[in-house]
């Protein structure tokens, strides 16, 4: 149970991720024109120059509240980007989300909102990519945490005690995260559950570079240890620290090995 709402989690922070940016990600170069091309036909594209190099863009809902805001600079993203939940004419916006963005690519942190105006998500930015702890807040106040690096998941994660190294979900051990671990889950077997469940086959493409829609193949999931078979050298460690009374799993028991295997 624990890991099928830390895959829910994990998806949500990457629907979450998207909204900030209308469900796109910044291209190399944008204008008015494609952003145009590329918005809903019932929304309301406004571009003004302000200055040589500098445009402000404004979408508004088909209502005539304001959807986004946000400017481009030299035809990129450029400074604060912010949506907007749809509201009543004549009344402030409620805000959605707020992001900053440095030559196309998004850096800093990534702030979501409940429609309440309570934070919903934050979400730490890197050279375009998620990198650092992502923080959910639940609409009851609970807290969950992942950690990410260059965009996937890595490390141990708070709200579930699973183990991640590089998108891919590792078996835990009494060691912790280990990297002779067995892989669960891999990334793309994530990334096609998020395709199949939520239409994300945006992240099939960054997996794989391909222009897939759909269902493909991927490499499933192996009880296999990712290198060869390693001997169990700590066999008789383990035995003895179950002797003296230590059971079997747990932090202590982890350490008690550790101490003997010092002594040897």
């Amino acid at each position: 149970m624990n890991k099928i709402i830390a895959l829910k989690i994990s998806v949500l922070i990457i629907v979450l991720s998207r909204t900030a940016i209308a469900g796109e990600q910044a291209v190399a170069y944008e204008t008015c024109e494609n952003i145009r091309q590329k918005t809903n036909s019932l929304y309301t594209v406004e571009c003004s120059r302000q200055d040589a190099v500098t445009e402000v863009i404004k979408i508004y809902y088909p209502s005539g509240s304001l959807e986004s805001d946000y400017k481009l600079k030299d035809g990129k993203r450029d400074g604060e980007f912010a949506s907007y939940y749809e509201s009543d004419l004549g009344k402030e916006p409620q805000v959605k989300s707020e992001v900053t963005f440095e030559n196309g690519k998004q850096e800093g942190k990534q702030r979501n909102y409940w429609p309440t105006g309570k934070l919903q998500l934050v979400l730490p930015f890197k050279d375009g990519q998620i990198h650092g702890t992502s923080t959910y807040t639940a609409r009851d106040g609970r807290k969950s945490y992942s950690r990410y690096k260059n965009g996937w998941r890595d490390g141990k994660q708070k709200t579930s005690g699973q183990c991640f190294s590089e998108g891919n979900e590792l078996v835990m051990s009494v060691f912790g995260c280990v990297k002779t671990s067995r892989i669960l889950k891999s990334r793309l077997e994530y990334a096609q559950e998020s395709c199949d469940e939520y239409k994300l086959c945006r992240d099939l493409e960054r997996l794989t570079g391909s222009q897939a829609s759909g269902k493909m193949a991927i490499p499933k999931a192996t009880d296999k240890p990712i290198n060869k078979p390693i001997k169990d050298t700590l066999a008789p460690y383990k035995a003895e620290c179950e002797e003296i009374g230590y059971q079997k799993g747990t932090e202590k028991f982890g350490e008690c090995v550790l101490k003997l295997l010092d002594k040897s």
